[in-house]
């Protein structure tokens, strides 16, 4: 059932996503023999409009201190890719991002970082894109990011959107995690570390700034809304309130927001850390670990609200008659 915020937030960003045929489904992600012993992927689930150019991007972001970015950039890509959106999760965190970690994957090597290479050189096409991601489950991809904060020069801004433009082909989604800091530091010649964050806002179709609902998160939220309208005039984010405590917080939440900013909140995530602990320490999802918890029904409306898809329909049971 949609409430009156996320229907508003349908009518703001909703986008046209095919749905896959079965065929398709079964084809996204396979591994396949190419020529030369080279290996590639299957790219059929990505709907007519995705296979045009046309798949969105939607970048997570927020200030310091750990609102939740990584929290909803993994559910939101989860629960969009069990609605049937082939969906790509990317971790551009220059700061070293756990996305790979927190889903249970080894993160090694940054699929993220070599894909920006690629996008440097010009040899960045759709299936070298798909072979730089993991494939988590059907519909779901993840390109790794940085293991270590050190190495945070391997993440090109220039090629990100490159790596963003490729992204669309492969999929009809694709999530970004992005770091929090917006900083330009005049005295550096070089690379830029904030550099990668700054390109993956300003390429995305859609921003997310996630905020925690404590005073102290909602007052750094609003600090990071004036610097993202510093660095980013054009981005208009969408705000999502996480780690909401109590049903009375919500309305604390919209005067907070209203008396700092002048703006509102797109979606309220609840609070549930004792789901998220779990899932974490299994290496997995809250669709897998806790499908029943509040805090992953809010991230399915997000995910439907983003993407216009429906929940899957159940394939109906036959009954079966005994012959008298």
């Amino acid at each position: 059932m949609e409430t009156p915020v996320l229907r508003e937030l349908l009518v703001k960003v909703r986008f046209p996503v095919a749905a896959p045929t079965l065929d398709a489904v079964a084809e996204f992600g396979r591994e396949v023999e190419m020529p030369g012993g080279d290996r590639a992927y299957a790219l059929r689930a990505c709907s007519p409009a995705t296979q045009a150019g046309a798949g969105r991007v939607v970048a997570v972001w927020g200030p310091a201190g750990a609102p939740g970015r990584t929290t909803v950039a993994i559910g939101l890509a989860d629960e969009a890719a069990r609605l049937g959106v082939p969906t790509l999760l990317a971790d551009a965190d220059p700061y070293g991002g756990t996305v790979a970690r927190t889903v249970g994957l080894a993160d090694e090597t940054s699929g993220m970082a070599l894909a920006s290479r690629d996008a440097m050189i010009g040899r960045l096409d759709t299936v070298r894109l798909a072979q730089r991601s993991r494939q988590l489950r059907p519909r779901l991809r993840v390109l790794t990011g940085l293991s270590r904060a050190g190495r945070w020069r391997e993440l090109r801004p220039a090629g990100l959107p490159v790596v963003l433009e490729e992204s669309r082909r492969l999929c009809a989604l694709t999530v970004v995690d992005c770091g929090f800091c917006l900083e330009h530091d005049d005295e550096r010649a070089g690379p830029q570390r904030n550099g990668a964050t700054i390109a993956t806002l300003a390429a995305a179709d859609t921003v997310l700034c996630v905020g925690a609902a404590d005073p102290i998160g909602l007052h750094r939220l609003s600090r990071g809304l004036d610097e993202l309208r510093d660095v980013l005039p054009a981005v208009v984010p969408l705000i999502v309130a996480n780690r909401i405590t109590g049903p009375a917080t919500s309305g604390e939440i919209a005067a907070t927001l209203q008396r700092w900013g002048g703006v509102a909140a797109s979606a309220h995530l609840p609070a549930d850390p004792a789901a998220l602990d779990a899932a974490a320490r299994a290496g997995a999802t809250l669709a897998d670990i806790a499908p029943t918890s509040p805090l992953r029904r809010s991230l399915v409306d997000l995910a439907r609200a983003l993407t216009g898809a429906s929940e899957p329909t159940q394939p109906r049971r036959r009954r079966l008659f005994a012959r008298h």
